[in-house]
């Protein structure tokens, strides 16, 4: 994850206080962002790089990042950010995801709408929550279609975390479709 730290606050400082408009986005990355949040110290954008990348960047009063994600093939992939006061969930979802269900630890679920971002042709999100209160963990976030019925799930199979075949259920029909291209790709 890249971070951008204290240097980009204190140039953003510098130059708002000279009196000129700075995107902090672009002061932070040099790319115009789709803006998705803005607000309690923080500036979040989404922006293509390259055909299936798509990238999600923070600036927070105390430090900035990002994460990039692929746009092709499984339902749903989330990621988190916590960019000083606020924390964010970030996710991209297949065009036929109506919605994104994110478990709490209470037992109740977070429900999460993508929607499409014309500015980078993709199906997004991006929601300020305590991450204390998510189970993010193996498989734990799935997409839906509009009649209710699973697409997939997230899976994180990195190593140390049980790695294949420990990544959770491929019980969604694109997880499983996307789990076989992945088997049969020669490497």
């Amino acid at each position: 994850m890249k971070r951008y730290g204290g240097a980009v606050a204190l140039l953003l400082a510098l130059l708002t206080g000279c009196g000129h408009r700075v995107d902090p986005l672009v002061a932070a990355t040099g790319q115009r962002h789709a803006v998705l949040l803005k607000g309690h110290g923080l500036v979040l954008g989404v922006v293509r790089e390259g055909p299936e990348r798509v990238c999600f960047d923070y600036v927070g009063t105390r430090q900035g990042g990002g994460h990039c994600m692929v746009n092709t093939g499984w339902a749903v992939e989330a990621a988190v950010a916590d960019a000083g006061p606020t924390q964010v969930l970030m996710v991209i979802a297949d065009p036929r995801a109506a919605e994104v269900r994110v478990p709490r630890t209470d037992g109740t679920v977070l429900t999460v709408v993508p929607r499409r971002v014309a500015a980078v042709d993709a199906y997004v999100a991006a929601v300020a929550v305590d991450l204390a209160t998510l189970r993010l963990g193996k498989n734990a976030v799935a997409a839906y279609d509009a009649a209710g019925r699973l697409l997939g799930r997230t899976h994180d199979c990195d190593p140390g975390t049980g790695g294949r075949p420990d990544c959770g259920p491929y019980d969604g029909p694109m997880d499983r479709a996307t789990e076989r291209a992945v088997e049969s790709h020669p490497y």
